[in-house]
């Protein structure tokens, strides 16, 4: 419970022409307060309330609006001084807003009877003044302030006194406490709502920064796929470009021109028949029939073998391969009609290898690691060597992309041997040092590893 407060109201001159008797007495009272009390309480007077240099009137002000009882020294000089009037002015109004009427105490130290209305700075507030009774010590003003008379009369003083500050010290110290925690509850509201605010600020500004780097990489990732189209477009484009150079390259600049083969046998002489002395006579009509039979049939072989030999020559035009050989003629004679010759064999990586169709052909579409790529949508893992991450992985995309990332790829075991513009790719990789060979890989591998070895390149340069 807080301990009451009262303010002690008086003139400073009344003081010194009594030599401090008016401040004695505000010491003797706040003991006997104290001594009933039970605790020590605080009796504020102006010289106390009002730090030197600090603004009168502010100060008092906000002393009174902690008092709880207002006691006042009534002399002559007290009803002419305009700040004992203002004092008196600012408890009243504090007791106004505490609900009661009867917390002022005054003490009529001098009779003032002499003085008129018109004479105090008080004017209607003297009335006011006078509703509360006056507590008389005139008649003890030059006792002994440690008389049992004095002492007395402060007794009674401070009952009075006791019996209503004490209760509205505390219903006023309850107040207090109930709007300062209502203070701390609006200020916990105000922060609370500060730090969702700032927090829902924050959201929106991640949301902001998440929506931001979304569109960004969006942007990216059109852009990339963009890129990546033409990249596709163009090297179709070289592709197509390279296929028409090619088939352009091996196309005979003049066609092969069959025979004339009635030319050709036209000057043909028929082998004489010796006749059989057993056989039976044969006209010259039947012998001639049976020569121009055996020519028909001549020529009729003749004619097939030419045009399979036409056909295996377009094949292998078609097929971009070497050039075709010239159709070989079968002599009227042999009327047996030979297969074409099989294409040349051809060195795939350094290990000879008969010379067909690619398993795979088309664009790498991403280097995996250096032994592995992914042509055409499907993955190509390259025979007789094992591949590494990072620099050489970006070496064999770079060389690739130098070749104009076409590649064709040969089936063989468990892997592909591929080329890039004839090259062996695998036999360059190994060369540059880029991977390492596998067991039983070819001996042109190994001899390029060991070549890759001793210059210290790629892998090997640790």
């Amino acid at each position: 419970m807080s301990n009451p407060v009262g303010f002690w109201s008086y003139a400073r001159s009344d003081d010194a022409h009594s030599d401090g008797q008016l401040s004695q007495l505000r010491t003797i009272v706040g003991k006997a307060i104290a001594l009933q009390f039970g605790a020590d309480i605080t009796i504020w007077q102006d010289i106390q309330a009002i730090p030197p240099g600090a603004d009168w009137a502010a100060s008092i002000e906000r002393t009174i609006s902690h008092t709880v009882f207002f006691i006042p020294i009534v002399t002559p000089r007290y009803l002419k001084s305009q700040h004992c009037l203002a004092e008196f002015q600012s408890f009243h109004r504090r007791m106004i807003e505490l609900g009661h009427d009867d917390l002022i105490f005054p003490i009529l130290y001098v009779g003032v009877d002499q003085v008129g209305v018109d004479e105090t700075a008080f004017g209607d507030e003297l009335e006011a003044l006078r509703r509360h009774q006056w507590i008389d010590f005139r008649p003890l003003r030059h006792s002994d302030p440690r008389s049992h008379e004095v002492w007395k009369w402060v007794d009674g003083l401070a009952e009075n006194i006791l019996r209503v500050a004490v209760p509205v010290s505390k219903a006023d110290h309850e107040a207090e406490e109930s709007r300062r925690h209502e203070l701390m509850r609006i200020a916990a509201e105000e922060a609370r709502q500060r730090e969702a605010a700032a927090k829902a600020a924050e959201e929106a500004r991640q949301r902001e920064a998440a929506a931001k780097a979304a569109e960004e990489a969006r942007q990216r990732e059109a852009a990339a796929k963009a890129v990546e189209e033409a990249r596709q477009r163009e090297a179709t484009a070289k592709m197509a470009e390279a296929a028409r150079q090619h088939a352009a390259a091996t196309t005979p600049t003049e066609p092969h021109s069959l025979p004339d083969l009635n030319a050709q046998y036209a000057g043909a002489s028929v082998p004489a028949v010796q006749p059989d002395p057993n056989a039976a006579p044969v006209s010259v009509k039947q012998t001639t029939d049976g020569v121009a039979r055996k020519r028909r049939i001549g020529l009729l072989a003749t004619s097939v073998g030419g045009l399979a030999a036409v056909a295996g020559t377009l094949t292998m035009v078609f097929m971009r391969h070497e050039a075709p050989q010239p159709p070989t003629i079968i002599p009227a004679s042999t009327p047996v009609v030979s297969p074409p010759a099989p294409p040349a064999a051809s060195d795939v990586g350094g290990v000879s290898s008969v010379q067909h169709v690619p398993d795979l052909q088309g664009s790498v579409d991403q280097v995996l690691d250096s032994a592995s790529l992914i042509v055409s949508g499907k993955i190509v893992n390259l025979y007789g060597i094992r591949g590494a991450d990072g620099r050489p992985a970006r070496s064999m995309q770079r060389y690739l992309e130098s070749e104009g990332n076409l590649v064709q790829c040969f089936a063989r075991d468990d892997g592909y041997q591929c080329r890039a513009n004839g090259q062996d790719i695998a036999t360059h990789a190994v060369r540059m040092g880029w991977v390492r060979t596998r067991q039983g890989a070819p001996p042109q591998y190994e001899a390029a590893e060991l070549e890759a070895r001793n210059a210290r390149v790629g892998i090997w340069a640790k």
